[in-house]
């Protein structure tokens, strides 16, 4: 790459032997597959994932561990109790939340006392106590029947999905960005071998009056004229060198491509016609479904703020088999016998008695999320419309500017060979060529310019309809 860099600066003419070749596929792969960009799109989207992860975290298995010690020598005001106790004490407990709104959850405690009596006490100094318990609570009103759970995880699916569009639709952005650095790297090269070529042009013309001058052919102040046009070019060379250089080196970067080699842009000099492209339904852009996919999350937001927000109103049923003895098996075999149960059914209801601010104002947070949820979608749909309209009129605009552009080049052509054989056969003055030479040059640089910028628009329009991956992997195919 560092004789390539200097061959650029010192004026060697643009050939670069062995170059790597890079066209607009390669770009689409790498970009994809290898830029920072496209890795912190791949990242952002992953993190989505938690507000689905949060929401089936509610139906996780729960399992509670709590084993415990404790040495009681206190006195009461009654100056009763034991003189000391030493109480071992397991607590263990599995629960799970269904997506019925039901927490079902199995308990089970054993507790061993080892106790120092008061004289004449009718306690024992020993006792265990073990117990199981399953406990069913079933939500009625608040999360009815796990209305509001399910209303989660459909938030968090949506979310996700909402997110994986918008990483495709910011990965298509990002791989716009690289071919629009493509193409401007290729107008920048294109405009860089021009100028070199006029260059020559202009020291073979030095050459051929420095030849018309040995014969005393020569008109007063051509070859000083051609010098100051040739410094003109060379200061041309010299400008489209750095602009060229600067644009393949963000290309590169871009591209986290790195190379000791000489790196051509391979596009070719053509234009393509115009697409001819059906008509395009605005709801299946993907920024209008994503805008869709976030109008139904608020939906659901807000119905889920509104059930959560209720009266607390839950049925509860407990069963528990007990067993107490001074022996730790016998105790654990009465309670497996279950000749103690004990049973309960109950409703627990819940509310503030004034109501709540917070309440009030989580709904009213949810409902201007929805109002705007609503705008933003159709905002995003008369943006999409807009857009893919402009950008078939830009196209169309293009493509007869860079057609008109390279008839232009022929035209300028036909002008200098005929101006350089009417100079060279003295029916034509040397000012009249320079200006042939110089219209001609301008146009080359339009050409270039123009031809880049119709595939820009190519790309964008392909891009605003949501088929720049798509078509870049059709040609690829072909």
């Amino acid at each position: 790459m560092i004789r390539f860099l200097i061959g650029f600066f010192v004026g060697f003419p643009f050939v670069a032997s062995a170059a790597i070749k890079l066209t607009p596929q390669d770009v689409a792969d790498r970009v994809l597959s290898k830029s920072r960009q496209a890795k912190v799109e791949e990242l952002t989207a992953q993190k989505s994932y938690i507000t689905l992860q949060n929401s089936l975290g509610t139906y996780d298995l729960k399992f509670s561990f709590t084993p415990s010690y404790e040495m009681n020598e206190a006195e009461n005001l009654q100056l009763m109790g034991n003189l000391r106790e030493r109480t071992q004490t397991i607590l263990a407990s599995i629960s799970k939340q269904f997506r019925t709104g039901t927490n079902l959850a199995f308990e089970f405690t054993n507790i061993q006392q080892s106790a120092v009596l008061r004289p004449n006490s009718p306690g024992m100094p020993n006792i265990t106590l073990n117990s199981a318990q399953v406990t069913l609570r079933q939500s009625i009103w608040q999360n009815a029947f796990g209305y509001a759970d399910r209303l989660a995880e459909e938030i968090g699916r949506g979310t996700v999905e909402a997110a994986i569009e918008t990483r495709d639709q910011k990965l298509q952005t990002v791989l716009l960005e690289a071919l629009k650095l493509y193409w401007n790297t290729y107008v920048a090269e294109r405009q860089l071998k021009d100028n070199i070529a006029a260059r020559e042009k202009y020291e073979l013309l030095i050459q051929n009056v420095r030849r018309k001058a040995g014969f005393n052919l020569q008109a007063p102040g051509e070859l000083p004229r051609l010098q100051a046009e040739l410094q003109g070019v060379e200061q041309k060379v010299k400008r489209a060198s750095a602009n060229y250089l600067n644009s393949l080196q963000e290309l590169l970067t871009f591209l986290q491509l790195e190379t000791s080699e000489p790196v051509e842009i391979a596009a070719p000099m053509e234009i393509p016609p115009i697409p001819k492209l059906a008509e395009k339904n605005i709801d299946s852009l993907r920024a209008v479904r994503i805008a869709e996919k976030n109008l139904e999350n608020a939906r659901k937001t807000l119905l889920q703020t509104k059930n959560r927000n209720h009266p607390k109103l839950d049925l509860v049923l407990k069963a528990k088999a007990t067993g107490v003895d001074n022996e730790a098996g016998t105790s654990f075999a009465e309670m497996q016998a279950a000749t103690k149960p004990y049973y309960y059914i109950g409703l627990q209801f819940e509310t503030p008695f004034w109501g709540s601010e917070r309440k009030r104002g989580e709904i009213a947070n949810a409902e201007v999320g929805l109002q705007l949820a609503e705008v933003e979608y159709l905002m995003k749909k008369e943006e999409a419309r807009n857009k893919l309209a402009a950008k078939e009129r830009e196209v169309a605009s293009l493509h007869a500017i860079a057609k008109a552009a390279v008839e232009t080049v022929q035209y300028r052509e036909r002008v200098v060979r005929d101006l350089d054989r009417a100079y060279n056969q003295g029916r034509q003055s040397l000012v009249e060529l320079i200006r042939a030479y110089n219209e001609l040059f301008a146009a080359q640089q339009e050409r270039a310019d123009a031809i880049g910028k119709y595939h820009i628009a190519l790309n964008e329009l392909a891009a605003a309809r949501d088929e720049l991956v798509a078509t870049i992997q059709s040609r690829k195919e072909r």
